[in-house]
């Protein structure tokens, strides 16, 4: 089940309908493959499961009567960070890690990458791929598309790998399938991702204006100024009440 207030308030009545008939927690590429496998020459329909972010019934379990059963793949021991090149600021990351994890691990190497959806502790890197997500401090790198050098995504029928290059003009871009595949395609289980020097210097400020759209105007001369701070977010007086 999700965090959605639908998944919230079915959990406070204590009503769980439709759960899955088995919970897989595979360990490597390998464990995906063979489930996939077996689950395809079952008639098994499974559903990935990151950190059950989702708001939308993306990791539901009930498929309806054309299944014999439905596996719920949990990715959690998914979370290591494989490979780091600091000469090209990549890294070959699992899909099941979470946010803060990510980031405590690229902290020894001084890098980050610098996204940071609203559910960041609750959601993991395959989840932002799979539902391409967006993130805070995002005024220059919005999508998780911005971040994304190559994919691998274990189907029913074999293994989806693409190049990591720099730059590819030739035809359509096989990760543009992947990002935002919500998991209809198949699992991603890994990804090269780019990343970003961290932040040397910080510093913050609030502006006060009393009219709103001079606020509005002076955040629009921000945006195109090409400064891109790492964050700039305009609130009225309600929102602001409660932040």
């Amino acid at each position: 089940y999700g965090k959605s207030f639908p998944d919230l308030a079915r959990a406070m009545l204590k009503q769980f309908p439709h759960p899955p008939d088995l919970v897989a927690f595979p360990e490597d590429q390998e464990d995906v493959v063979n489930i996939l496998d077996w689950s395809d020459q079952n008639n098994i329909a499974v559903i990935p499961y990151g950190g059950g972010s989702s708001v939308c019934g993306g990791v539901e379990t009930y498929v309806g009567e054309d299944y014999s059963g439905v596996i719920s793949l949990d990715l959690r021991n998914l979370d290591k960070v494989l490979e780091i090149d600091k000469e090209s600021r990549a890294a070959r990351i699992q899909a099941g890690i979470f946010g803060p994890a990510l980031e405590n691990k690229l902290r020894k190497s001084d890098l980050t990458l610098r996204h940071f959806p609203q559910s960041f502790e609750h959601s993991t890197l395959g989840g932002w791929i799979a539902t391409r997500s967006g993130g805070h401090f995002a005024t220059l790198y919005t999508h998780i598309d911005d971040f994304v050098e190559s994919t691998t995504m274990v189907t029913p029928t074999g293994v989806i790998e693409s190049r990591r290059l720099p730059g590819s003009g030739a035809g359509p871009s096989p990760d543009r399938m992947v990002i935002g595949s919500e998991g209809i395609l198949g699992v991603i289980t890994e990804a090269w991702m780019r990343l970003q020097d961290r932040p040397v210097f910080r510093s913050s400020c609030s502006v006060e204006f009393d009219d709103y759209q001079k606020a509005l105007h002076a955040t629009r001369l921000i945006s195109q100024s090409g400064l891109y701070p790492a964050n700039c977010r305009l609130l009225d007086a309600n929102e602001a009440l409660f932040n």
